[in-house]
């Protein structure tokens, strides 16, 4: 749950849209959308198998602070 809302904010906060995707891709806007609700749910339910996905809002900012120090 943490995680879907984590790339929906991150796709928001970088003004990510379907049309931006459709450039990016390469691929038209009803196929992104097609495909994206299915690959956020798979990304945000799987890693929790194998991989530890932070649990609370306070974990992802400290993961997301890690990203902003150069």
């Amino acid at each position: 749950m943490y995680l879907t809302r984590y790339i929906t904010s991150f796709v928001f906060q970088e003004q990510i849209n379907l049309a931006s995707l459709q450039n990016l891709y390469r691929l038209p806007r009803c196929t992104i959308s097609a495909f994206l609700p299915d690959v956020l749910l798979a990304v945000s339910e799987v890693p929790g198998n194998y991989i530890k996905v932070p649990e609370s809002e306070e974990e992802w900012r400290h993961i997301e602070e890690g990203f902003s120090v150069q």
